[in-house]
């Protein structure tokens, strides 16, 4: 949590767009995508489990993982009431740009749009919190089915540390009667995510020649950079926060548990439920 608050603090939304709302120009709109994945690179390159992998699998990782995860974390952050990107009561957003749902329906098909629609419906009827999907983020960074990837198994081995720890964390937050629903269904919106991201690589864009050329240069330039060493991540933190007057994300004082709504089963079956799984 706090590693990507980092890089959306080191990777910020230029003033310009954060000071207009509405009426998002062609050009704006492609800025802001891409400041979202930089963003999300930045946040991959503080990870241990990325730093394992050989440098050429990262670059592939990063490439062709990417949007979908830009698309799983707007899906999070999409505002139903407003139609409108981000939700200004999740976290990390209080400094970033509107988009409306409008403005974007302009730069795709309509069926293209609807996708985009029914997915995000799908993952805010299962109303998870935030650790969750950044949970299920990294789980998609490490992919092993990528192509060109050369060491699979260990990209696929560090992919199942997030898989154990996505499941234990939701049988710790939820309780497991909720869930044991939950889990299966999160894993299903995958498939459905992987073919929107299939769906984009056809170019159903309404944009110019010189911009979806524009669009697949920039793609193809994500370098691996020297990532912020993971034992400074809360010392940059904590100077950026300082800067913006803002505080370091804790499990203790952040996440609230709703007891009510948890499952009756008592903490000591849920404990050696998660030890099980």
């Amino acid at each position: 949590m706090n590693s990507y608050e980092v890089s959306c603090l080191t990777i910020a939304f230029s003033s310009s767009l954060c000071s207009q709302h509405c009426d998002r120009g062609r050009t704006e709109i492609i800025d802001m995508f891409f400041t979202v994945i930089k963003q999300l690179a930045h946040f991959a390159q503080q990870l241990r489990s990325f730093a394992v992998i050989p440098r050429h699998d990262q670059e592939i990782l990063l490439r062709t993982g990417v949007m979908e995860l830009c698309f799983l974390r707007s899906a999070y952050v999409f505002d139903e009431s407003q139609r409108a990107w981000p939700d200004q009561n999740k976290m990390f957003y209080k400094f970033s740009p509107t988009l409306l749902a409008e403005d974007v329906k302009r730069l795709v098909s309509n069926e293209l749009f609807e996708k985009h629609m029914e997915f995000i419906r799908g993952i805010k009827q299962l109303d998870i919190d935030e650790p969750t999907l950044m949970i299920l983020l990294v789980t998609v960074l490490l992919c092993s089915d990528r192509p060109e990837l050369v060491n699979v198994d260990l990209v696929a081995s560090e992919q199942e540390k997030y898989c154990v720890l996505l499941k234990n964390y939701m049988l710790w937050r939820y309780g497991s009667r909720r869930a044991t629903v939950i889990y299966p269904k999160l894993l299903l919106k995958l498939p459905n995510l992987r073919e929107l991201t299939d769906a984009h690589s056809d170019y159903h864009l309404r944009l110019s020649t010189w911009e979806v050329e524009a669009i697949q240069k920039r793609l193809s330039c994500l370098r691996i950079e020297s990532p912020t060493p993971y034992w400074n991540t809360l010392e940059l933190l904590d100077k950026s926060l300082e800067a913006n007057e803002g505080r370091r994300w804790t499990l203790r004082r952040d996440l609230s548990i709703d007891v009510s709504s948890s499952s009756s089963v008592s903490m000591e079956e849920e404990s050696n439920s998660s030890e099980g799984s």
